[in-house]
């Protein structure tokens, strides 16, 4: 829950900062790029815990806002695997916890947060969440689309 929370809270910080002009600024940094990227590796590299998450959110904080700020060396989400992590994130947002816990349960705690497990994990969760964006959340939004529009036809005839 509270990673969460902080998660929750490092997005609003987000947005209101790159409605800032600060804000603005401190995403214009060369280096927010690098510092991202040498966070989000560290994720690889420490074993998971509270303590280690913070170095993680901080750097992906830097990351996503130097992208959303425009910054012209760091267009990276415009790039074909972000915009595909982003198309899937609903569905990465809905296994990932379902997903370690399976493994955790099956392989042990320590394999999971160790560098071997993440290698494990990570794939596993893409391929899952490929799958189930592809046969679920797709097929779930057609559906929707569907029952949409014939209420609003039958609010027409009413």
């Amino acid at each position: 829950m509270i990673r969460g929370l902080t998660g929750t809270f490092l997005g609003i910080l987000l947005y209101l900062s790159l409605e800032s002009k600060w804000g603005q600024k401190l995403f214009e940094i060369p280096l927010a790029g690098l510092f991202s990227a040498l966070g989000i590796s560290l994720y690889f590299f420490l074993n998971y815990s509270f303590t280690s998450i913070l170095p993680f959110y901080l750097f992906s904080f830097f990351l996503v806002g130097a992208c959303a700020n425009n910054v012209p060396s760091l267009n990276l989400l415009r790039l074909k695997p972000c915009v595909w992590l982003g198309t899937i994130s609903y569905s990465i947002y809905l296994l990932h916890i379902p997903l370690y816990t399976l493994l955790q349960t099956f392989l042990g705690d320590a394999f999971v947060k160790g560098f071997q497990g993440k290698l494990v994990l990570l794939p596993t969760l893409f391929v899952l969440s490929t799958l189930s964006y592809r046969w679920v959340e797709v097929p779930l939004q057609k559906q929707i689309r569907t029952l949409g529009f014939s209420f609003s036809k039958r609010k027409e005839y009413a």
